[in-house]
């Protein structure tokens, strides 16, 4: 069976940087980079040593695989507007069907890491969860093919389940994160250095197993019922509506299981 050898990039943004980069590193050549912000793909174009592209009609016809690294909502009108090819077109998204590439590609597929994304902060693949879709069973050989190049992690999903795990993710990394966010704040308005709540932080996520249940591992003056501490805590928010807000309907989610 022929591998994939050769890519065309379309986006420019976290996911193509990071996923560029790794393909580039275990062999993949690109013969294309498109962009609609020159400024943005053609730094891209000039580390992955690949042409650039502002019009997507201009981009190779004869690549072996067409990686759409672009928001949700761009990934049908794009895919729309390539160039007939032989190749296989894949989104990377956590949300959007795979029928999403149907209209004009016969080969088509997800190839999506599950994986939170900055440009300035490369990823290491090795562990990396990649979930695959295709409409065939070769495509699918072959993008598993490429995707055990990046990490021995890897398997099909089908559209919902591939859903699913992106809502989890978003409950576990965004919901989480914009929480640090919260407490960044917090301490800032307080004169507390936010660096004294960083080992907390990084015991919490160590301690999580995908073998154990996070609810056993929670801590805290609602996970102990403690009333006294929740009232003074809520006190010392009546200045900050929305965060005490936040803090009353967590604190009423834990409160509400232990007590079931």
């Amino acid at each position: 069976m022929k591998s994939i050898s050769n890519a065309v990039l379309i986006g420019a943004g976290n996911v193509a940087w990071n996923l560029g980069i790794a393909l580039q590193k275990v062999g993949i050549r690109f013969v294309g980079v498109c962009n609609r912000s020159k400024d943005h793909g053609e730094p891209l174009a000039q580390q992955l040593q690949a042409p650039f592209f502002e019009d997507i009609r201009q981009v190779p016809a004869n690549a072996d695989i067409y990686l759409l690294a672009l928001s949700d909502s761009a990934i049908e009108s794009v895919s729309e507007q390539l160039p007939e090819n032989e190749g296989i077109v894949v989104h990377h998204s956590g949300s959007m069907s795979i029928d999403s590439l149907a209209k004009k590609h016969k080969r088509h597929g997800v190839f999506y890491c599950l994986q939170t994304f900055k440009k300035e902060a490369p990823i290491d693949f090795s562990q990396l969860p990649i979930m695959l879709q295709a409409t065939s069973d070769s495509d699918l050989e072959l993008l598993k093919n490429l995707a055990l190049q990046l990490s021995p992690n890897v398997r099909e999903t089908s559209d919902l389940e591939r859903s699913n795990l992106h809502v989890a993710a978003v409950f576990a990394c965004n919901f989480s994160n914009y929480l640090y966010a919260v407490a960044y704040q917090f301490a800032k308005d307080n004169n507390m250095d936010f660096n004294l709540l960083v080992p907390l932080i990084q015991k919490t996520a160590m301690q999580i197993s995908g073998d154990s249940d996070p609810f056993l591992k929670q801590t805290g003056p609602a996970a102990r019922c403690d009333m006294a501490v929740i009232e003074k805590h809520l006190g010392m928010l009546q200045n900050d509506p929305k965060k005490q807000a936040l803090y009353r309907y967590l604190t009423e989610c834990i409160l509400n299981h232990y007590k079931n």
